[in-house]
Formats: structure tokens, C-alpha cells, sequence
């Protein structure tokens, strides 16, 4: 080595072996049978683990006037250990008639004479020796190694059976099986004679194969005498029982593992497009969009229309570039649609219009449990409110909503940069739980009862101010003032919202024939009505959504910014004359420029009621054109 090395002192690691050996011993039985006649029988000893020096056992009899045992003594060394040695015991004459006598011969571990400590602390054992009177008549049955245990392979183990005294006449013994689908014996009976009936007879017992996983099984084995054949000094002899075990050879199949792999192709919208989805759930819809490309995107403005409702509205705020999903909560039973506009710096870019059916969540079936609260306000004035509020959790199955329909539209030949997306192809039904939170009076204390059974929530309601109970842009207060009906979005059903009405048209709310100025004449497009055709016109309302984005950019933040102005002017411009902007905020009926016929529009194309597009009274061509009102100044 290195001299630098030389001079390093050793050192040492100690290791440490746990033993997983235990001290003990086995006897091959617990029981044996002899007789008077001077029968034996034996049973084995052998140790469970390798002791550190000699261990030597004692065996003795408690009745050496009925059985006998030999050898006295048994040594095992670290050699034999794990070999097992024999003990035999032997039946031993009286000429009392006392029966079959039972005798324990013990084995106990001899401490003075046994080297490894280990064992000294071993509790004895013994083997219940029964020794069969000849003084009178008896059967004697004895197992061979003490007990019987076959397998299910077919595998075979002995006893045998002898009578403890000389019959004057033949005795039939009848070996049986309690269950022979696990273990049998023959069926062929024993005979005992005069001559031989102290000569033990053998009776095998062979294991029987079965398919089911049962473990070891224990068969009752009877042997008994045929009274009726037999010498009527054996009759009285009662049946004789031993215990047979079947070993179990099945096992249990290893479980079956089943692998699916689902694999999802999303297909990209085509180009200059957006796509959309909706996914209808209880009260609630999860909607997904994506645009062909992102170059140049500015935001998304999602709207909405609710069953029954005038026209589209616009959900939210201004939605980011890098928004594609949203989930809408508490929505109302019934057909909702739905569209996605996508501002480019450049354009405007609409998905079609899809519809989705939403159902009400069904009542719950669950225990109701509430939780007792008690608020109170302190001095001055010392005022406590309870109101009682029962919530029930909902964990109930809801029905399977209809597929959503996800639907692409091509823009008009003034849109800008081309945008499409694909919605993902696999659609996740959500459902959204609507949480209604209740602020407490400011200043209060709340102290909790102890738990019990049955309670009650007690909360103190603040009603929210500027309430908008139809979401029509006033508030409650303002439409009591007003004197429209707070409950309806459009007071005098002239098509208009009562806030676009104020707020955009400056037309009166409370007058279906008043639509204000905020409609499609402003578009700059001039035209008569035809005379003597009373109709209201095929007007729309552009400028209620044009400053309803307004307002959405200017709570975005972008108001004084330039992108906030590129983005009011192109979807004003955008909103001013396209006929888009007419599909997406609702349309009124209209009446066609030549024939006085109402038309509506499907798919960019006024058909009227006849679902027909032909007019025969348009001198410039053969389709109908709507009749729109004169610009006011």
C-alpha cells in the first residue's frame, strides 16, 4: 500500500445476525392406542431448529400399570437435531375388568441434562395413551404414527383394528367414511373369529381429488360393530371414531387484469372559422371553443340566449386569448343557445350558434343534516335573528344530458385573418353546484351549541343592493321608478330589453310602438315602408350589444387603450351592417320591401312563411328583400 497508508489504525464494524429460528419440539401424534394383550404403538420426537449444545428429553408414563413407554430418555445433538426419534409405548395386563383406560405419557425437556438454554424454558407435551380392557369385549383401533392424513393425489395412510378379548362366536366391524368426496375406506366389512381376533387387521383410507379451494379437510372415520352378526357379548361395544385429514392441492388463479386504452383524435377547424361546443349538465353547461390560429387575437366575447329570452346577451367580461373553456351554473330548464366571437386586430370572427338543453337537478333523496347557529348583534341595540335554513346536499344520479352539437361558421368575405378551432373531440359532461353565500349584519358574535341529533341554521339575510331581478341592465329600484315590470327583461314586448331601451335607443319601455333609434337604420341604409302595411319593421338592435362590449372592454381595463379602441370600432363597425350581428342578438318579424310578406332569416337567407325566397313583386330580382325604416336625424 501507499506508505502514507501505513500508518492508519484498523478498525472494525460489528455486525449483527437476527436469528428467525425458534426452540421447540414436535411429536408426530397426541394420541395411541394398545390393549392388555400387550400391543404397542408408537409416536415420533424431533426438534424445530438446531440447538448451540446437546438437548435431552425425559419421557415417562402416569400409569405404568396400564401402559408402558421406552426408551426413558431421548438426546439430540447439533447433529440429529432435525431426525426424528421413536418412542414406544406398550399396553400392560390387569385382570381387573375397569375398561379402556386412558394414560398421558409426557415428554419434558431434562434442564439439568440440556446444554442449550434455549429449551430449558420449553413447555412438556404428551401423548394420550388408551389402553383397551381384555377383560371384557372391545374393540381397539389405532392409527399408525398416530394419526391419519392422506392427500388429495390420491395419497393413502393405515389403521388398524383388533378386538381386546377371545369372541365365542365371529364379529363384523364396519369401517365408514362421514365424507367420501374427501376421504374413503373399503367397503368390505372386518371379520374377527376366534382365532384371530388378536390379530390387528389393517384398513387403508385413500385421499379423494376435488377442484374446490377448501383448505385441509377433516373426515370422521366410524368403526362399529354389526350387532346382528356379531357375538352378543360384542353388542354393547360403542362405535369408535378417528379423525382423517385431507390435504387441499388448489389454488387459487391469479386475477385477470383487463388494460383499455381510449385513444382521442382532435380534428382542427378549417381555416377562418371557430369552433364551438356545449356540453349540457344539471342547471349547467361547460362550453369549448378554439379559433384556427391565434395570430393576431385579441379576446373572445361569449353570448347567450335563454329560453323564452328577446335576443342574445353577452356572458361575463371580455375573455382572454387564452381562454377555451368556461362552465355556466344555475341556468334554467329548457334550450339554451350559444355563440363565440373571436376579435382579431383586424376583424371579428363568430362560431355558429349552438344550442344546448339544459335539465333542472332533480330534488335530493338524501338525510337532511343542519347545523344550529345563533348570530347576535351587539348592544346597542341588542336584536337576535334566527331564520331556520335546512340544506340537503345533492348526491342524487342525474339523467344523461343529449350530445352536444358542436357547430362551425364561415365569416362574411370582409373577415380578417383566418381563425379556426376544433373543439376536443371527447366532451366532459360538468356539473356545477350554485352556492349562494349570505352576508352576515357587520359587528356580530357567534356561539355554537353542543351538537345534537336534530338542529337548525340560523343566519341573518342582507339583501343585495342595485338588484337586476331580470337581467334586463336596470336595477329593481330604477325600473320601480321607471314603472316597467323588474320580473320582465322587456316590459312592453316590443322585441327591446327595458335597459337597451334607456340606456341605447332612448325609446320609451313602456311603448311597444316607440323601438327608439338604435337599430339597423343606423347602418346608414334608407328605405320606405310600403303603404298601408302597418309593421313595426325588421329593425335591430345594434347598439345595445355595441355598448355592451364597450362596457366589457372598459371593465377589462382597455378603455383608454389603444387596443381597447381598435376593438369598440371594428365590432361596432362589424355589428353595423352585418347580418351576423342580427343572428346573434334575436330577430323580430319582418315584412318584406315588395310584397308585404313576413320573412325570417335562415342561414343568411330571408325565406317567409311558405319557407319560399322567391318575391315576384322585386322589379331587381326574384328573392325577397326586407322592408326597412326611413333614418331618423
Amino acid at each position: 500500500s501507499d506508505d502514507d497508508y501505513d500508518s492508519l489504525a484498523d478498525q472494525t464494524v460489528s455486525v449483527t445476525t437476527t436469528d428467525d429460528d425458534t426452540a421447540g419440539f414436535t411429536l408426530s401424534g397426541t394420541t395411541a392406542s394398545v390393549s392388555e394383550t400387550g400391543s404397542t404403538a408408537t409416536f415420533t420426537v424431533v426438534l424445530d431448529s438446531e440447538p448451540t449444545g446437546n438437548v435431552v428429553f425425559s419421557l415417562s408414563s402416569a400409569d405404568t400399570g396400564e401402559t408402558t413407554v421406552s426408551p426413558s430418555e431421548l438426546t439430540f445433538t447439533s447433529s440429529n437435531w432435525d431426525t426424528p426419534q421413536s418412542v414406544t409405548v406398550t399396553g400392560v395386563d390387569d385382570t381387573a375388568s375397569d375398561g379402556n383406560q386412558t394414560t398421558n405419557v409426557t415428554v419434558t425437556v431434562n434442564d439439568s441434562s440440556t446444554a442449550d438454554s434455549l429449551y430449558d424454558a420449553l413447555a412438556d407435551q404428551a401423548v394420550a395413551v388408551t389402553t383397551a380392557d381384555n377383560d371384557s369385549a372391545g374393540v381397539t383401533v389405532a392409527a399408525s404414527g398416530g394419526d391419519t392424513t392422506v392427500t388429495e393425489a390420491g395419497g393413502t395412510d393405515t389403521f388398524t383394528v383388533v378386538l381386546n378379548t377371545q369372541p365365542s362366536s365371529d364379529v363384523i366391524i364396519n369401517v365408514s367414511s362421514g365424507d367420501t368426496g374427501e376421504a374413503t375406506v373399503p367397503s368390505t366389512d372386518l371379520t374377527f373369529t376366534s382365532s384371530n381376533w388378536d390379530t390387528p387387521q389393517t384398513v387403508t383410507v385413500t385421499g379423494i381429488n376435488d377442484d374446490d379451494i377448501d383448505g385441509d379437510q377433516t373426515t370422521t372415520l366410524t368403526v362399529s360393530v354389526d350387532d346382528a352378526a356379531s357375538d352378543d357379548a360384542y353388542d354393547g361395544v360403542a362405535n369408535l371414531t378417528l379423525d382423517a385429514i385431507t390435504t387441499d392441492d388448489d389454488e387459487a388463479a391469479p386475477p385477470t387484469t383487463t388494460t383499455t386504452t381510449t385513444t382521442t383524435t382532435t380534428t382542427p377547424p378549417e381555416e377562418g372559422t371557430v369552433a364551438l361546443a356545449v356540453a349540457p349538465g344539471c342547471s349547467s353547461v361547460t362550453i369549448s371553443w378554439a379559433p384556427a390560429t391565434t395570430v393576431g387575437l385579441e379576446a373572445f366575447v361569449l353570448v347567450s340566449k335563454a329560453p323564452g329570452a328577446p335576443g342574445f346577451a353577452p356572458f361575463g367580461g371580455t375573455l382572454s386569448t387564452s381562454d377555451r373553456t368556461v362552465t355556466i351554473g344555475g341556468l334554467a330548464n329548457g334550450v339554451h343557445d350559444f355563440q363565440i366571437l373571436a376579435t382579431f386586430d383586424g376583424g371579428v370572427v363568430l362560431s355558429g350558434i349552438v344550442p344546448a338543453t339544459v335539465f333542472d337537478c332533480p330534488p335530493p333523496t338524501t338525510t337532511t343534516t343542519t347545523t344550529t347557529t345563533t348570530t347576535t348583534t351587539p348592544p346597542p341595540p341588542t336584536t337576535t335573528t334566527t331564520t331556520t335554513t335546512t340544506t340537503t346536499p345533492p348526491t342524487t344520479t342525474l339523467p344523461t344530458p343529449p350530445t352536444p352539437t358542436t357547430t362551425t361558421t364561415t365569416p362574411p368575405p370582409t373577415t380578417p385573418p383566418s381563425t379556426t378551432t376544433a373543439p376536443p373531440s371527447t366532451t366532459t359532461t360538468t356539473t356545477t353546484t350554485t352556492t349562494t353565500t349570505t352576508t352576515p349584519p357587520p359587528t356580530t358574535t357567534t356561539s355554537a351549541p353542543p351538537a345534537t341529533t336534530s338542529t337548525t341554521t340560523s343566519t341573518t339575510v342582507v339583501p343585495e343592493p342595485d338588484a337586476d331581478t331580470d337581467d334586463d341592465g336596470l336595477s329593481d329600484s330604477e325600473e320601480g321608478a321607471l314603472g316597467t315590470d323588474p320580473a320582465d327583461p322587456d316590459t312592453d314586448g316590443d322585441g327591446f330589453t327595458d335597459g337597451l331601451e334607456v340606456g341605447e335607443l332612448g325609446s320609451d319601455p313602456l311603448d311597444a310602438n316607440d323601438p327608439g333609434v338604435g337599430s339597423v337604420e343606423a347602418s346608414g341604409v334608407e328605405s320606405t315602408e310600403a303603404s298601408g302595411t302597418t309593421d313595426d319593421g325588421g329593425s335591430f338592435p345594434t347598439g345595445g350589444l355595441i355598448a355592451t362590449v364597450a362596457g366589457l372592454a372598459a371593465a377589462a381595463g382597455l378603455a383608454l387603450t389603444g387596443a381597447g379602441q381598435r376593438l369598440w370600432g371594428r365590432i361596432s363597425q362589424f355589428f353595423a351592417g352585418s347580418i351576423f350581428g342580427f343572428l346573434i342578438l334575436g330577430r323580430r318579424k319582418n315584412r318584406c320591401e315588395h310584397c308585404g310578406k313576413r320573412v325570417t332569416s335562415q342561414e343568411g337567407i330571408l325565406v317567409d312563411e311558405d319557407d319560399s325566397y322567391e318575391c315576384s313583386d322585386n322589379p331587381d330580382g326574384d328573392h325577397h328583400q326586407l322592408k326597412q325604416r326611413n333614418r331618423r336625424d
